[in-house]
């Protein structure tokens, strides 16, 4: 069973590390292709989450996308990981 993890910001980056400076890659072209080509482990998409807030989700999520970030160090995959960017 997957377990669930509510993360703050802080904690997000002192965890996993950002790389590239917290840059954002686009969902769509050169970006795109880069995020696929990166190993699902190190992939987050930033997402408007319920009411607009926004939230990053581990891995590479579709519904309600903003844009992908990676991380110098990865995630489990069976876990569900939320980033609360307001909390």
């Amino acid at each position: 069973m997957a377990e669930t993890i509510i993360l703050t910001e802080h904690d997000w980056f002192e965890q996993y590390g950002v790389d590239g400076d917290g840059r954002m890659y686009e969902t769509y072209g050169e970006d795109m292709n880069y995020i696929n080509s990166m190993p699902v482990n190190f992939v987050w998409t930033l997402i408007d989450g319920d009411e607009g807030q926004p939230l990053i989700v581990n891995g590479r999520a579709f519904v309600n996308r903003v844009g992908y970030y990676l991380t110098k160090k990865p995630h489990n995959p069976n876990d569900i990981i939320v980033v609360d960017l307001e909390g």
